[in-house]
């Protein structure tokens, strides 16, 4: 499966980088210069895992784990990185037209700047939504209890209980024991005619 979208995954790790290098870190003084480059750290390191995956062996338990750390680890890198990205385009692109007047609130501070501000926020904020998802936000179970109401259905499903449970996979059930045990303990508790694994 990575062989078919193996040439997207790396895009989406060299593409802002390059616009990152050529368009922001630009301008620092020589005496940063490192400055410039650390931001394709995580691009190399991600990019050998990937080719790591590419042509390793076929997938095993543990290969699924190593995939699963490896695509939290991506999306938390290339998110943020698009984001500010594409933010930062559309400040360019909105300082370029000289439609619109610049709205400055510091001196001396084009358009384009502020919005790569807001595409640094963009990218903090994408960067902490992954990580919290994937580390502690799906430890979160929540009950949510709808009532399906509609003229067609029979008398006898008046009551019927359905739960519907998703986003459980292999890695999770077998590295996450206690959480899969607290999760069935909660589906028991609401007493259904029917389980949805979704």
């Amino acid at each position: 499966m990575i062989h078919r979208i193996f040439v997207i995954l790396v895009l989406l790790l060299v593409l802002p980088d390059i616009y990152i290098y050529r368009v922001i870190a630009k301008g620092q003084s020589p005496y940063r210069s490192w400055l410039k480059w650390i931001h394709w750290i995580p691009t190399i390191i991600l990019s050998g895992a990937l080719l790591f995956m590419m042509f390793g062996d076929n997938f095993t338990p543990q290969r699924v784990s190593f995939t699963g750390l490896y695509m939290i680890a991506y999306l938390t890198v290339v998110v943020p990185k698009c984001l500010f990205v594409l933010v930062s385009l559309v400040g360019k692109l909105i300082a370029c037209s000289g439609r619109i007047p610049q709205l400055c609130f510091i001196q001396k501070c084009p358009i384009d700047s502020i919005f790569n501000i807001i595409g640094l926020l963009m990218a903090v904020w994408g960067a902490y939504v992954i990580l919290y998802g994937s580390l502690c936000g799906w430890r979160r179970f929540e009950v949510v209890e709808v009532d399906f109401v509609h003229p067609q259905l029979p008398a006898a499903f008046d009551g019927y209980r359905i739960v519907q449970i998703s986003d459980f996979h292999i890695g999770t059930i077998a590295r996450y024991p206690e959480d899969v045990r607290r999760a069935v303990e909660l589906i028991n508790a609401q007493h259904p005619d029917m389980v949805a694994v979704t």
